[in-house]
This record gives C-alpha cells, sequence and structure tokens, in this order.
C-alpha cells in the first residue's frame, strides 16, 4: 500500500469572461520563501482518447459538476510528474526547516510555494510553471474540452500538485475508519478524520445559473480506491448552491437530491470539476 493517500497535479482554468478565480486563489499576504530550483525535463507521450468521449464528459459536467476521462497520459508521463512533484515537495520543506520558518495550516501561515490545506494534506506550486506540467496542459483532449466548456481565449491559470499523507482529513463522512499500513513490517494506525462539505467558491450571479466559467483538472498520480479516501461528490449539486439551504431542504423533501459519488481514478486519468 502507498504511502500516500492522495498526489495529484491540478490545473485551474478560468474563462475569457471572468475576471477572478475563486477556486485556488493565493491571498496576496503569503509570504515567498524564494526557492530557485531548475525545471525537471523528461521525454514522455499522450495517451490517445477518442474524441466522440469529450462531448459526453462536456454534458456530464453541465449536469453533475465533475466529469472523469480515463487513460489521457501514459505511465512515463506519471512517473515524471510524479519525480517532479515528490521534488518539489521535499525541496519546499527543506528550504522551510534550513531557515526555521513558522509553517502552519492555512494560507497565513503558508507561502507561495507550499500551504497546508489541512492536517497533513498539502498543495504545493512551486515548480509546477515547467515544460512538463505545461506540455500536459497543452495536451489535445484537455484543449478540446477547455473550449467545449469555456469557449474561446480560456487560460490555465494555476498549476500545482496535491499531496494527503495518510490520516489527512478526508471529503467523505461514509469513510471514517482506523486506517492501516506497513512499513518494513511494521504497523502503524491512523485514524482518517472527516473534512465538512464545502464549495471552492461562490457564483458570479446570485439571480441565475451560468454557464461554467472556470474548473479544475486534477491528474491522479497514483492509483486511488475508496481505502485512500476520495473526494465525494453529489451529482448536481453545483445548481443548488446559489441559494443552498433552500435548494437543499426543497431537493431533500422532494427527494430529488441525488446519490453521492466518491470516482475511485486511475493513475493518468483526469478529474473535472
Amino acid at each position: 500500500m502507498s504511502f500516500l493517500n492522495v498526489i495529484q497535479c491540478s490545473l485551474g482554468i478560468r474563462g475569457s469572461h471572468c475576471k477572478t478565480l475563486h477556486t485556488t486563489n493565493r491571498d496576496s499576504r503569503q509570504r515567498g520563501i524564494i526557492l530557485n530550483s531548475k525545471n525537471i525535463m523528461s521525454d514522455f507521450s499522450c495517451a490517445v482518447v477518442d474524441e466522440t468521449n469529450i462531448l459526453g464528459t462536456v454534458q456530464k459536467m453541465n449536469s453533475d459538476g465533475f466529469a472523469v476521462m480515463e487513460n489521457i497520459f501514459s505511465e512515463d508521463t506519471i512517473s515524471s510528474l510524479f519525480s517532479l512533484c515528490m521534488k518539489n515537495y521535499v525541496d519546499s520543506l527543506n528550504v522551510i526547516a534550513s531557515r526555521s520558518l513558522h509553517f502552519g495550516i492555512g494560507v497565513k501561515n503558508g507561502f507561495k510555494e507550499i500551504v497546508q490545506r489541512h492536517k497533513l494534506r498539502f498543495e504545493i506550486p512551486h515548480g509546477m510553471d515547467c515544460d512538463l506540467v505545461n506540455c500536459c496542459a497543452s495536451n489535445s483532449i484537455l484543449q478540446r474540452l477547455k473550449f467545449e466548456i469555456l469557449g474561446e481565449g480560456a487560460v490555465v491559470v494555476n498549476k500545482s500538485f496535491v499531496i494527503s499523507l495518510p490520516g489527512t482529513e478526508v471529503i467523505n463522512k461514509y469513510l471514517s475508519y482506523v486506517h492501516f499500513y506497513s512499513s518494513d513490517n511494521l504497523g502503524f494506525f491512523l485514524y482518517v478524520k472527516n473534512q465538512g462539505w464545502h464549495t471552492d467558491g461562490p457564483h458570479l450571479s446570485m439571480a441565475e445559473n451560468l454557464p461554467c466559467h472556470c474548473f479544475n483538472i486534477f491528474i491522479p498520480l497514483i492509483d486511488i480506491s475508496l481505502e485512500h479516501g476520495p473526494t465525494q461528490f453529489r451529482p448536481g449539486s453545483h445548481l443548488l448552491t446559489r441559494n443552498f439551504q433552500k435548494s437543499m431542504l426543497i431537493g431533500f423533501a422532494k427527494k430529488t437530491l441525488r446519490p453521492l459519488e466518491a470516482p475511485c481514478l486511475s493513475k493518468g486519468s483526469m478529474l473535472l470539476v
């Protein structure tokens, strides 16, 4: 079993008509720890996906608020991304430790290069604006999805990766359990806590549901099973959060709320949300 609960690349994509991105913004008060490391280059090729799946993916994004596409990136690509991300993670922590800098949970206690989002869960933009990640972002399937969902002129505005270590909080009220893994024949028990339900940001209009103006793409770098605690979604809830409490009460009363889903992703796939 992996020592990592989850490790995945994240790309934030914004439509040309939207001036702000609510999902992955950084606080302007974050400090910079001025890391200087060279980009890692690697030869890789992208897997080919039948483009007839693209319109179905776009339709699922519109109806459910999230979608999964399998087998987008090759094994070599994922291996190179994994090595890059782990190096950037270690480099960031080494600089913080060598300078005895304060580092805690939340953007006010983090840095531009690395933020601890929750206990044992980190987001690291450091070193991700490089040729390897840029090549992944220019994947023809991703580019087609970007156009179909956001239209002409959409741009990638955030590149980072997320790493969750065993014992981190998960967005899944049904997957709280004592987690066991082994290392060198030694056992460790770690309690997996719940993370509260949340939306990544507000609607652009409180009067009506507008078309998607931005979305994130997550690329898992390991195979994610239920044991890892995948992110849980309620399909269609992106249409309820404009007036969340009222919409949820009506949906509950009329029994129109759709069942929860927790996609188990294979490395090299893409989760759009």
